[in-house]
């Protein structure tokens, strides 16, 4: 697991350094640029040797707004590969109905609905994974992780998918930076439906049969009402 980038008050050297180069990146900019740079860190690559990632990490050592929103990204993550816990039991579940899908990348398209309370899917590919596949935290691989900014306050969701012996398991990190809020999970994979609650750090986790089909899942996500947090 990579570690959160050192903050500028404490890296001397990179300090000095900033202090003289011009950032040219805004606050939105840099945003959009951090899910690259964290998949590059957790996949092991120098990103201090990368052109690519150079305005950006300027950028994070002058600005501490955005050194935080990173450090959380990186948290957050961290938390969905590495969760070893007990999380919530899935259960079984009636569908949830959403508006027209908004692409967000080759793969993944999102739903959001006009509601009081938020609701929003992703529509996203299984990949197929064997007991051979090497990956960087063992066998499984991160899926998906960014801010959805379709979604009112901008939630962080990471949905990473593995093995556990002959089980496949799907797990979401779903979290509002600086809100503890609980989220419903409603998982369709093949003629399948199983829900499942976020805990108090925003992690759950699906278990499905190795005969599963595997090939496109539908993730819907509702948030829960304060009685119902109190129910759950």
């Amino acid at each position: 697991m990579p570690e959160p980038r050192t903050p500028p008050t404490t890296a001397q050297a990179r300090l000095a350094q900033a202090l003289l180069a011009q950032d040219n990146l805004s606050h939105e900019e840099a945003e959009a640029l951090m899910p690259a740079l964290i998949d590059a860190e957790f996949a092991g690559e120098d990103v201090d040797q990368q052109p690519r990632f150079v305005p950006l990490l300027r950028h994070l050592d002058q600005c501490v707004r955005c050194l935080k929103l990173y450090e959380q990204l990186t948290d957050d993550l961290s938390a969905i590969i590495g969760e070893e816990e007990e999380l919530p039991a899935a259960t079984t579940a009636s569908p949830i109905h959403f508006s027209a899908p908004i692409p967000l990348g080759d793969h993944l398209l999102l739903q959001v609905a006009d509601s009081l309370v938020r609701r929003f899917s992703v529509l996203f590919e299984l990949p197929r994974l064997v007991p051979t596949l090497a990956t960087l935290s063992g066998n499984q691989r991160s899926l998906y992780t960014d801010r959805l900014g379709e979604v009112t306050g901008a939630p962080l969701l990471a949905v990473a998918v593995g093995l556990e012996g002959d089980d496949m398991w799907l797990q979401v990190a779903l979290r509002d930076v600086g809100q503890h809020t609980r989220w419903r999970l409603q998982l369709e994979v093949g003629d399948q439906t199983r829900t499942a609650f976020t805990d108090n750090r925003g992690i759950a986790r699906f278990t499905l049969p190795p005969d599963i089909a595997l090939s496109t899942a539908r993730l819907f996500c509702e948030e829960l009402t304060e009685s119902e947090e109190q129910s759950v």
